[in-house]
This record gives C-alpha cells, structure tokens and sequence, in this order.
C-alpha cells in the first residue's frame, strides 16, 4: 500500500511547477522567435508563420518589457523591405504587418526576393487568378481580409464598319459599289463602244484624252457608268470632250475658270452641278441633254462629231463664234430629234452633208457667213418641216434647185454672196403668194449685172 501511495504521489503533478513550466516554455518560445527572426530570412519565418498572426503578437507581448526585444519588433513591424548585403532583396513581413518605412538590414543571409506563397520558396511572379488577394484593411486588425480576385473585364468589340456608300466624301478610292479601277475600264469601255462608231477607232485627239481624264479622276459628281448611263456619265463625258475641244479656257462666258465671268444663266463648264445646270445647256425632264445655246462666245475649234450620241438633243446654236472651223460633221444628221443647227458666222468649210437633208424635224438650217462650198442638193426638198434657211455668204455654186414646193412652212431664204446663178425657181416664188408664209427672199439679183434674176425677192445684192 505504501509502494502504491508513493507512486501515486510521484504521479501527481505540481500545479504551480506545471505553470512555470508552462511560463518557461512560452517565454522560451518566444525567445527562439526573436532570434530565428534576427538570424533568417524574414520571408521564411513569415511563411512558417502565416496564418498564426495573433501567437506571434502575444509572444511579442509576453518579451515586450525586454528593451532589445522591442527594438527588434518595431524594426520588423515598421521595415517596408530589408536589403541584406548578399544578392537579392528580402521581402519582408509586410504581406502580414502592414508596417510602413524603409530600412537597410545588414544581415549576411541572402534575401530571397520572393512573394511569399505557400510553398515559401516561389519566385516572385503575379499571383494566380485562382488565388485569393490578401489585403489588410486596418494594421490594428486581427485577421486579414480575403477579398476574391476580380473578374477579367473584357472591352466590348468595335462596331462594325458602315456599308459602302455609292458617292465618295473627298477623293475616292471605291465608288458605286466597284473599284475605281473597274469603274474607268467600264466608263472607258461603254464609252469607245459608242463614240468608236462615230469618230473612228484610231482618234484618240487630246480633247478625248482629257475628257476621259475628266470624268473618270477630276469630276466632282464621279457617276457611275451602270446607271442612267446615256444621260448620265455619257452625256457629262460628251460635254466635257465638246469644251476640251472648243478650247473652253478661252470662252468669253462661263469657262471652268473660276477667274473668269459667267454671266449667263447657269454654271460654269465641268462644275460640280449635274450638265443641266451648265451655261448654256437644257435638259428634258428625265434630266437628258436637249439644248446647246453657247452663240457669240469665242468658241473656237473643230464641232466634235460625238454630238451624236446625244439622242434627245434638238438644238446646236453656236453661231457667231467666228473661230469654229472645219466641216460640218456628217454624224449630226444622225440625231434625228434635231431642230435648229445654227452654226453661222464661223469658218465652216466643206459641202452639206447630204444626211443633213434627211432630218425629219428640222425647222432651222442657218449655215450663213462661212466658207461653204459645192452645189445646192435637191434633197433640200425632203425638210418639209423647214422654216428658215440661210446660205448666204459662201462659195455655193451652180443653180438654185426647183424642189421647194412641199416646203410650205419657210418663211425665210436667203442665197444671196454666192456664185449661184440662173433664175429664182417658181415653186420658191409660189411661196411668196398672198397664200404663202415666205416672208424674206434674197438673192444676188441687184443691177446692172444681176448673177441671179428674182422677180420676187424681199432684196437683191449687188455680187461682183
């Protein structure tokens, strides 16, 4: 029984030495803290430690009264980074302080340089996506906080590019849905098909050229050649080769020149306005060329034949220009709405093409004060619909055919400064009768030597 109450004894614990104990082991613990902290790389001490936060406080806590002690908690606490003197950088304890400052250690341990992770020996790199963001809202708090990681933001993709449009705002690479190339093989295309016909396939006169280069590069409207194509860009390209080849920067009125005046109605030549809105110009109501007014202008050059494919057009009025010279182009009398051809008082050359006599609407053929010559066609007779005819002052020859009796609407006839000769015929006489419209009739039949008699002209001259 002794033997048992001794070992009872021996095995009861002594409550106060047991304290002690307790106070020697947390002091000691505390203790290999401060020096494994003094004598290792933070960043190692600080991943053994991490999460346990609130013991390595209170062992602080428990050594505070040690002057040492303190001095070394404080420089842990408030050092931002501790630069050893070997390579690298230590990281410090900062990620779990929140101390603030900057300090110099003078320990010969390397520093690791390293975000402190879990495995306490990573690199330093950018923290996982996965991973939560450790972020301590008060120095003072206990715990950290652990906020997760913010989503990517992905920027909204840019709107798509607007549909092409069929009109260029400043000088255009893409125009009318097609590249600018297609679009000046097809103007160039469609265009020779037409005027190839009427010009000749091998006049390729500068005035072509810098029509071509017009319409296709320097026009401001830029139309498309597939859409209203003949009194579209046809008709524009058309009147842009009549004043390259009219000479049109040296017209009196309404030259492309903005220097110059432009005092009739309209704008100037190769403008930005549609060809009907041009000096001197008319268009039908479906917007076709229908009237070329440009007299006493100082036009000056050949009358281009490619007039021709203008199929609405009723009146050419360029008289008194002076300076238009050459023949009259044979492909006028293909314009079969044609009404008035009024091309006196130039240097025009050459016969009346015979296909002139054959325009079915023709009501003025006024060809006065120019330098025609030949006989007198007896197709004359066919322009039932003529009203005044002016041949005078040319080099017409021979006699004044008899065919004008089915000419029941001419009102006004002239022959006179010629070389014709003979007699007036009767059926021209006829139309002057109380029944008749003829209201002017001359001829060179003035005395003494009369080269034509007339017993019933308006006027007689006197040709020596």
């Amino acid at each position: 029984n002794n033997n048992n109450n001794n070992n009872d004894t021996r095995n009861k614990k002594d409550p106060t030495k047991a304290k002690t104990n307790m106070t020697i082991t947390r002091n000691t613990l505390a203790a290999l803290f401060i020096i494994l902290a003094l004598s290792m790389n933070f960043d190692l001490v600080a991943c053994q430690l991490r999460g346990r936060r609130a013991t390595v406080l209170k062992a602080v806590r428990t050594i505070k009264k040690i002057k040492r002690v303190k001095r070394v908690v404080e420089k842990i606490g408030d050092t931002t980074s501790a630069k050893g003197k070997g390579k690298g950088e230590g990281g410090g304890l900062d990620e779990y302080f929140g101390g603030k400052g900057k300090g110099k250690g003078k320990g010969k341990g390397k520093g690791y340089g390293s975000y402190v992770t879990a495995d306490c020996i990573t690199p330093r790199a950018e923290p996982r996506t996965p991973a939560p963001t450790f972020i301590v809202t008060d120095r003072n708090t206990a715990q950290p906080t652990f906020l997760p990681t913010p989503a990517p933001v992905f920027a909204a993709p840019p709107p798509p590019p607007p549909p092409p449009t069929s009109q260029p705002t400043s000088a255009p690479t893409e125009n009318c849905g097609i590249s600018s190339s297609i679009r000046a093989n097809r103007i160039i295309t469609r265009i020779n098909a037409i005027i190839d016909v009427l010009i000749g396939p091998n006049s390729f006169s500068s005035s072509r050229s810098q029509a071509f280069d017009w319409i296709i590069n320097r026009d401001p409207l830029q139309l498309c050649p597939d859409i209203r194509f003949t009194c579209g860009v046809l008709q524009r390209f058309i009147m842009a080769f009549f004043y390259f080849e009219m000479n049109g920067g040296s017209w009196n009125q309404c030259s492309a020149d903005p220097l110059k005046s432009c005092n009739i109605e309209g704008s100037r030549f190769l403008s930005e306005d549609d060809v009907c809105a041009w000096a001197g110009l008319e268009c039908n109501i479906d917007g076709c060329l229908t009237e070329i007014q440009l007299p006493d202008n100082n036009l000056n050059g050949f009358i281009p034949a490619v007039l021709a494919a203008l199929p609405n057009l009723r009146v050419i009025k360029i008289d008194g220009n002076h300076n238009i010279e050459g023949t009259i182009p044979p492909a006028l009398g293909l314009i079969r709405p044609l009404e008035v051809l009024d091309l006196d008082t130039n240097k025009l050359d050459g016969t009346i093409p015979e296909i002139i006599f054959t325009l079915p609407n023709l009501k003025v053929l006024d060809l006065n004060d120019n330098h025609l010559n030949g006989t007198l066609s007896t197709s004359i007779g066919n322009l039932e619909n003529l009203r005044l005819m002016q041949l005078d002052n040319n080099n017409f020859e021979g006699t004044i055919p008899d065919v004008f009796m089915n000419l029941l609407s001419l009102q006004f006839l002239t022959f006179s400064g010629n070389d014709l000769v003979g007699a007036i015929p009767g059926t021209v006489c006829a139309l002057r009768n109380p029944s008749g419209l003829l209201q002017l009739l001359w001829a060179d039949c003035a005395n003494p030597t009369p080269k034509v008699s007339c017993t019933c002209c308006t006027r007689c001259f006197l040709n020596t």
